[in-house]
């Protein structure tokens, strides 16, 4: 009797341990499933989300966009805010000019040939302090001011064609390749 048990015992063991090792294996499939569709998910939201961008993309856009944001174009814009700066410093030449100086402090002086009243007493012991303002107004320089502003405008307008040129260049660029897509 006691064999026929421990049989029975076996055979509940192995039925259990092939339900659990076929419970583990089913669990196992479920979650490969689940990955299975969650790629398929993301990697569709991927693709249509891209599909959807390159669609709503037209040539305007890309032109625009690559000229907000191209290294040289944006140099050539900031060359042009520097000589329209410089264009501002030659027209300063033709402003007047105000200078304010002051000065405070205590002075001290050893004359060698000075008598002095009190027989104690041989410096000069001083409080100074001063002030000064000035003004200055260009008057005649030999043309020197209007010739320096009449080529820094001339500078400034060369830039301006340079950045022109440049985002133009840029620009068909960006035709070719978007027609070549």
């Amino acid at each position: 009797m006691r064999t026929a048990t421990y049989i029975q015992q076996i055979n509940i063991f192995q039925r259990l341990c092939s339900d659990s090792s076929q419970a583990e294996q089913l669990r196992r499939e479920r979650i490969m499933q689940q990955r299975h569709w969650l790629n398929i998910l993301v990697g569709s939201f991927a693709v249509f989300s891209f599909y959807t961008y390159a669609e709503s993309l037209d040539l305007r856009d890309a032109i625009t966009q690559t000229l907000q944001t191209n290294p040289e174009v944006l140099a050539e814009q900031r060359e042009v805010d520097a000589r329209d700066r410089q264009i501002r410093e030659a027209w300063g030449g033709y402003l007047p000019t105000v200078d304010v100086t002051a000065g405070y402090g205590f002075q001290e002086r050893d004359p060698v040939s000075q008598q002095f009243s009190d027989p104690d007493r041989t410096r000069n012991e001083l409080e100074r302090s001063e002030a000064r303002l000035s003004a200055r107004q260009l008057v005649f320089d030999g043309f020197s001011t209007s010739n320096e502003y009449k080529n820094q405008k001339s500078r400034h307008e060369s830039s301006v064609f340079r950045a022109r040129f440049v985002g133009e260049d840029i620009a068909l660029e960006v035709t070719r390749a978007f027609l070549n897509i």
